[in-house]
């Protein structure tokens, strides 16, 4: 019996001989690992504190930048608040002048038709002008044509009597009656008086057009002699001018 008692107490001796080597490994492997922990947190507390020290040498840095640049941040927000405040006067300043050109649109084609109103009354007095300014040029040498023929009449005698020859009529009774066989009968039109009328003193000669000259002068060079009744007149150089202006004025 005895034997058997120390069997048995030997045979579960060893098995807890053998439960505790196996668990003396565990804990040894337990323990290293715990070793690892401990040394990987150690190097994450020595991080966690190089970054607290950095964190807070951040923090001095902010905290003294914030003191240098605080102050002209401080004048920029209240120079905003200033700005903000003036434009809104400028912005209340700009609805009003809107508000005015509004009302100002809505009177622009009132003035408008005002305008167009005026121009056409000054288009009708400027024409007006024109028109009386014409009238009164075509009038001052049609009244001064008068005054010059009348002065012509005085101031100049007929050729014959400055030439001292007899009258037509006499020259051409003295003349032989062969050369007035030759020679062909013309028409012997009126007398002339000085200023180139039919003969009425009275009535003012009106003014000679280019054509009339033109007519003149080759009726003259064609015959070669003037005709007996007619009497010929030297023409006054004011007269020319006075006549060279009246028909510009026409022209015009």
């Amino acid at each position: 019996m005895l034997t058997q008692i120390q069997m048995i107490i030997e045979v579960v001796l060893s098995i807890f001989l053998f439960l505790g080597i196996v668990y003396s490994f565990y804990l040894g492997r337990v323990l290293s690992n715990l070793k690892r922990d401990r040394e990987s947190l150690l190097g994450l507390v020595e991080k966690l504190e190089s970054s607290v020290k950095s964190a807070d040498q951040g923090v001095e840095k902010l905290r003294i930048a914030g003191e240098v640049s605080g102050r002209p941040l401080s004048r920029m927000v209240e120079q905003a608040k200033l700005a903000g405040v003036e434009l809104d006067g400028v912005v209340s300043k700009a609805d009003a002048a809107a508000d005015r050109l509004e009302a100002l649109v809505t009177q622009l084609p009132v003035q408008e038709k005002r305008l167009e109103n005026l121009i056409e009354k000054a288009g009708d007095l400027r024409l007006e002008r024109l028109r009386e300014e014409k009238m009164a040029t075509q009038e001052e040498p049609q009244a001064e044509a008068p005054a010059a023929d009348d002065a012509a009449k005085t101031d100049t005698p007929p050729r014959n009597q400055l030439e001292g020859k007899p009258p037509a009529s006499e020259t051409s009774t003295a003349e032989p009656a062969g050369v007035q066989k030759e020679m062909p009968q013309l028409p012997v039109p009126k007398k002339a008086d000085a200023t180139g009328g039919d003969g009425k003193k009275n009535d003012p000669a009106p003014p000679r057009s280019a054509g009339g000259k033109a007519e003149s002068s080759t009726s003259l060079a064609t015959s070669g002699k003037p005709s007996s009744g007619n009497v010929r007149v030297r023409r006054r150089p004011y007269m020319q001018v006075l006549e060279q202006t009246f028909l510009g004025r026409q022209g015009e």
